[in-house]
Parts: structure tokens; sequence; C-alpha cells
């Protein structure tokens, strides 16, 4: 019997074969040598080089400015509009009480993204000064329990675990059990 060019035995195979290759027509059959299954030549050479290549960047000929993934005008800012009053609302509960419920997240995360306030658990947030007040008391308090960081901080049960599930998930304390610790990269 004889062989075919794709090294196997009986009918012989369609010319166009598309055995690992995307292009067939850049495919040409490999008489009287075994395919190896994927193309040869500068076909396949321009393919690696094509898929290699990163696709050009336009930013900067349009004179923008990349933050955070985002492409901006220069000089531009981010700014509330007509959440301004919201926020101020926002910002003297907090500056009154250490702690408040946001009903809108994106507001909420541009003030965060500020640094004028710090979001935790599920539509909470503390001001800036409590969440720094309570980093400070952390180094004193060892172990660090619920009781003993809400009475340093003179707030109530909920805003203290609230707070220390936000230090957790920073990475500032590690909870064991009932008590935190703090992690090594904070011990002072």
């Amino acid at each position: 019997m004889r062989r075919h060019a794709s090294g196997s035995r009986g009918a012989p195979r369609s010319r166009r074969s598309t055995r690992g290759c995307r292009w067939p027509s850049s495919c040409r059959p490999n008489r009287g040598r075994r395919r190896s299954g994927r193309c040869s030549g500068s076909s396949a050479a321009a393919r690696r080089s094509i898929s290699r290549a990163s696709p050009p960047s336009v930013t900067p000929l349009l004179q923008l400015e990349r933050r955070g993934g985002k492409a901006y005008l220069p000089g531009s800012a981010p700014r509330l509009g007509e959440n301004e009053a919201a926020a101020g609302q926002l910002e003297a509960e907090l500056a009154e009480t250490g702690f408040a419920r946001v009903e809108d997240a994106k507001l909420a995360a541009y003030l965060e993204s500020e640094g004028r306030l710090k979001r935790v658990g599920d539509g909470f947030a503390v001001s800036a000064e409590l969440y720094d007040r309570g980093r400070e008391a952390l180094p004193a308090l060892q172990p660090i329990t619920l009781a003993g960081f809400r009475d340093a901080l003179g707030i109530s049960r909920r805003t203290a675990q609230l707070l220390l599930e936000r230090y957790d998930a920073d990475g500032i304390t590690r909870r064991i059990g009932d008590e935190r610790r703090l992690r090594a990269a904070y011990r002072g």
C-alpha cells in the first residue's frame, strides 16, 4: 500500500489540511515528507511575530493622562457635581459620630479614594480620623480583643467590630479565635 504525504495509509487526505494551522490558504502540503501538524515556512514565522506584537498606544498622540487604567484630559480631576450636598451631609455625620450608614456606594468609593472616609462592612463608613485613631491604639492592646478595643476608643461594639474586620481585611491584624494579633509589618 502506498504512503501518502500525511504519513497514513489508505485514502489520500484533502490537499488543504487545516490540522494545526489557522489559515489554510497559507499552508501547502509537504509532498514526500511527513507532516508535523504545523505550518512551516515564512507564513508561520509571520503569524508568530504578529501575535506577539503589542498594539500601539494612542494615548501619547491624544495627549491624555493615564490614571488607574483610565484616560483623562491633562489637569482634569474627578468632581462630585450634584452629589456635593450628599457628600457634605455624610461628612458632617461622620465628624459628629465617627460612624455612618452610606446609601450611595459610588459616593462612598469616591470619598474613600479621596481619603475622607473608610468603608467598613456593607453600607457603613467611619471617618478617616477614627480609622487612624484605632490603628494607633492597636499596638498598646496585646492581645487585641473586641471589648478592649471598644473601651480603648470609647465607641460602640458594632463600630469596633466593623473596624477590626476592616483591619483584618487590610492586613494590619490577623484574627485567631476571639483575639487578634498585629501582623509583623505593623509591630512598632
